[in-house]
């Protein structure tokens, strides 16, 4: 077993310098033998010759020189290893000139042709000469020289070769990781410092605290997930978690497992109880291979859960429309296996401990010290050289979960991320592993895919190679609905199918696509019932084999497709009571169906629906129907600007801004999806009645741009009502500021009403200054291209923010009128559902993290009064009448006079 995979020999110098001095004198004798070169042949012969040479001078030159030190090693070594170069300098500086005037030579020979052979060929041969004493002068400088400081690293290889600081699978200990010690059974390097906790209760009480650090890291980490909170949020929790886990594992990479716990053979006859002891022994192996495993995981989650949160992706200028990010998924299914590796990596320990304790008093009834009788059997091992090596062909106690190392596989990773549990060293039966809604990689691909992998890295189209195994496949491992009720786009999108056929595919057991489950549980009110869609599902989960199969393709079957079938009905069944979005106030009743599926005799056995029963519970007794949010904000809320008095005037735009802001903060944190695709179908009149979420707050909206209409309005003097709009102007500006569209757009709707956009006088005393900023303001909402300058611009912020909610429902509007419902063949034109999902989660991705303000109360009564005076009528006329009374049309000559005057010309 390790003969093949260890390493060759390291080349000796003596074969080297033979080998270089042969070189030499060959270019020398080719010439002195044929002469010129009399063709292309020969020519090729003499540059092969030379490069020859200087490629065995080369290798000879580095391999007898001194070999580089360790990275981080001890400086004393590092200034010995500098001093003894001193020696080699001059001697290699004399090899290389002398190699170049050879080299020089050979090519004189080459280009001169008028030269005579003779005299050519002895300028060769001294050069030669010259070259070879150079050459051995060079190597017996080295060699004193390299003994002194190569020691016991070895001299230089010209082929490199990877060495494990940990001895193979099968031995106690095994493991790789950037802080793995092997707990004290690995024979670690001269630079590294072994294990130093011993394994006692209050190690073991020391690395509890540890787990509790990290569970509740990852607890707040979970939280985030759940939440959708924005990247940075996300990744600053990330990094909580990564911190804790770093210190439990250098923690636990401390600990000397092996001074504590007992695994070599034993020779029963050395001890009054040596039966008992033996025992002990044998239940501590499996105890020490099953640690492994789950440290191992342990160390390989950490480093998967560093690598996913860092690619976490941060919204783009193209990924306006995006929804939550996929690598939320990737991170939820690893904070699970982190916690339940922590869990038995913690038990794990503890029966060692116990193991270790119990091995200490056996011993100590026989009158034998733990320490001593553990080296004297280590000594009995290395003698019989048998070590543990039967350890490796048993068969492996427990099976770890390996995760990619690169976060953008994630979707390529094993069914389980959470191991089940080893208990007193069997092995676990035939159990139901929870699969991740990730890509299961069931099917080998033909070499062809592997080509396509290759080609394309990461972005290989998963569904074009899907595709191209699709015939590869057992008959009993494909699809059940027909191809012709499912429709796929090249880009491996839904675009339409019947309603069975998508329950399927959002079930399916060869993949699973996140954006197209979103956007099914955004959607399917549109095109099925919530009673249908239980009853399919419900259905899915009882799938039967088809007939005529024999035991081995039954097996197959039921395992790699009746399990993964079943886990992804459990955990449709999951997201549609976990996610506030899905299911409305009044459709709870469901619950009790879901419940009474869940609890059946072949189903509850299962532990995904134990937990979907504990997640029903929680939505029974503790649902809102209004999404949660939490302020994560590191910064405390800016000290608020308190006013004198409750004007219009006498408070500051700023904190204006600010109060305002909080109440359309609020109202857009009830906007639900369900009403945003209801309004895009509801006539004039329903949207006027309406009185959802998004009804009510454009309802707001309104009032405020006609709060300001009214306010310029109502003052009779022209120099007041341009106060007045400078004061709106400030306003609109301090909402852009603190990114509060909503309000802006109000505002500026309500300064570029025709009532107000007629009074030239007022606008007249109106600065450019605030002109500026209130053309600022409207550009952000200029419907041109479709809002592009506010889509631009929203695609570049970071919450918290209130975007301009019309923005959305335009494009809502625009998907619904601009395609079917249905396709020819009475298909359900999925993608129309697929873009209104993108448009409804890019407006939730906004609700994660309110504005964090302090309120004022006077002001925020101030606001409420002036908003309550205005209804759901139309007062579009009063105010256009109010503002012909302010300002009567003149005519020209008349504002000429008029403008005269006021300047003092009459």
């Amino acid at each position: 077993m390790q003969h093949p995979s260890s390493p060759s020999p390291p080349e000796s110098v003596p074969e080297l310098l033979q080998r270089a001095c042969h070189d030499i004198r060959a270019v020398a004798l080719q010439l002195q033998k044929f002469g010129l070169p009399q063709s292309r042949n020969d020519e090729d012969i003499i540059n092969s010759l030379i490069d020859a040479a200087v490629a065995s001078i080369r290798d000879l030159l580095y391999v007898s020189g001194v070999s580089v030190s360790h990275l981080g090693g001890r400086r004393g070594a590092a200034n010995t290893i500098h001093a003894t170069q001193t020696y080699l300098v001059p001697a290699q500086r004399r090899t290389i000139a002398t190699l170049s005037k050879f080299v020089l030579s050979a090519r004189a020979v080459l280009n001169n042709a008028p030269w005579d052979v003779g005299e050519s060929s002895n300028h060769l041969s001294l050069d030669a000469e010259e070259l070879e004493r150079a050459v051995i002068d060079f190597v017996s400088i080295g060699r004193d020289v390299c003994e002194e400081s190569h020691g016991d690293k070895g001299q230089r290889r010209l082929h490199g070769h990877l060495t494990a600081s940990h001895p193979g699978l099968g031995k106690a200990g095994a493991g790789a990781a950037g802080t793995w010690k092997g707990f004290g059974w690995i024979s670690l390097d001269g630079n590294e410092e072994a294990p130093r906790r011993s394994l006692d209760r209050v190690t073991f009480q020391e690395f509890v605290v540890h787990v509790l650090r990290v569970q509740e890291k990852l607890k707040f980490f979970s939280e985030a997930l759940k939440g959708s909170h924005p990247a940075e949020i996300v990744t600053e929790a990330g990094k909580a978690v990564v911190y804790e886990l770093s210190s439990l594992l250098l923690f636990l990479g401390d600990i000397h497992i092996a001074r504590h716990v007992d695994i070599g053979p034993v020779n029963e006859d050395r001890l009054a109880d040596g039966a008992q002891y033996s025992r002990t022994v044998d239940r501590a192996r499996i105890l020490v291979r099953t640690f492994e495993a789950t440290a191992q995981e342990l160390y390989d989650g950490a480093a998967t859960f560093l690598a996913t949160t860092q690619h976490v992706r941060r919204v783009e200028l193209c990924d306006s429309w995006r929804g939550r990010d996929e690598s939320y998924d990737a991170l939820e299914a690893l904070s699970t296996s982190l916690h339940s590796s922590l869990q038995l990596t913690s038990q794990n320990l503890e029966s060692l401990l116990v193991v270790g304790e119990e091995q200490a008093n056996i011993l100590e009834r026989c009158n034998r010290s733990p320490i001593e009788w553990r080296m004297s059997q280590r000594s009995l091992v290395a003698v019989s050289n048998e070590d543990l090596a039967d350890m490796s062909n048993d068969r492996p106690l427990y099976h770890t979960t390996h995760i990619s190392n690169n976060a953008d596989s994630n979707h390529q990773r094993d069914q389980s991320l959470t191991p089940p549990p080893v208990t007193s060293g069997q092995l676990p039966g035939d159990t139901w592993l929870p699969v991740d809604d990730e890509d299961l990689g069931l099917v080998r691909t033909p070499p062809r895919t592997e080509k396509i992998r290759a080609f394309f890295g990461d972005e290989a189209p998963s569904h074009y190679l899907l595709s191209l195994t699709a015939d590869t496949k057992p008959w009993y491992l494909r699809p059940n609905y027909d191809p012709a009720e499912v429709l796929i786009d090249p880009d491996g999108t839904v675009r339409g199918g019947t309603v069975p056929a998508l329950v399927e595919r959002l079930t399916a057991h060869e993949y699973s696509d996140p954006n197209f489950s979103r956007a099914f549980l955004m959607t399917f009110r549109s095109f099925t019932t919530l009673d249908e869609l239980f009853r399919l599902l419900i259905d899915r989960f009882w799938i039967q084999p088809p007939p005529n199969l024999n035991s081995d393709e039954l097996a197959d079957w039921r395992k790699l497709k009746q399990h993964v079938v079943r886990m992804r009905v459990i955990n449709t069944l999951k997201s549609m009571v976990q996610d506030d979005d899905v299911l409305e106030k009044e459709e709870l009743g469901i619950l009790e169906q879901i419940t009474g599926f869940v609890s059946q005799h072949d189903v509850i056995g299962i532990p995904a629906a134990k937990q979907l029963l504990v997640s029903i519970k929680r939505a029974e007794y503790g649902r809102d129907p209004r999404k949660l949010t939490v302020n994560t904000a590191v910064d405390p809320p800016p000290p608020p600007i308190v006013p004198k008095r409750i004007e219009l005037l006498d408070v500051d735009p700023l904190e204006l801004a600010r109060q305002l802001t909080i109440a359309e903060s609020q109202l857009y944190q009830k906007i639900r999806p369900s009403e945003c695709m209801q309004r895009s179908k509801q006539s004039k009149q329903t949207k006027a009645d309406a009185r959802d979420g998004v009804a009510n707050f454009i309802r707001r909206s309104n009032k405020i741009a006609q709060w300001v209409t009214f306010t310029i309005l109502c003052k009779d003097d022209p120099r007041r009502r341009a106060a007045v709009i400078k004061q709106f102007i400030l306003v609109a500006d301090r909402c852009r500021a603190i990114q509060n569209f909503s309000t802006m757009g109000a505002i500026v709707s309500g300064l570029n009403s025709s009532p107000i956009h007629r009074l030239k006088r007022s606008w007249e005393l109106v600065s450019s200054r605030y002109m500026s900023q209130l053309e600022t303001c409207g550009e952000f909402i200029n419907s041109y291209r479709n809002y592009n300058n506010f889509r631009s611009t929203l695609a570049t912020v970071l919450p918290p923010c209130v975007p301009f909610v019309g923005v959305f429902l335009t494009a809502l509007t625009h998907i619904q009128d601009g395609s079917k419902d249905y396709l020819p063949g009475n298909l359900v034109n999925f993608r129309k559902r697929q873009k209104t999902s993108e448009v409804i989660q890019d407006l939730q991705r906004w609700q994660a993290q309110p504005h964090n303000f302090h309120p004022l109360p006077s002001v925020l009564v101030y606001i409420d009064e002036s908003l309550r005076q205005f209804g759901d009528q139309d007062v579009s006329d009063i105010f256009w009448q109010l503002s012909t009374e302010r300002e009567p049309k003149e005519r020209e000559e008349d504002r000429l006079a008029r403008i005269l005057h006021e300047s003092g010309f009459f």
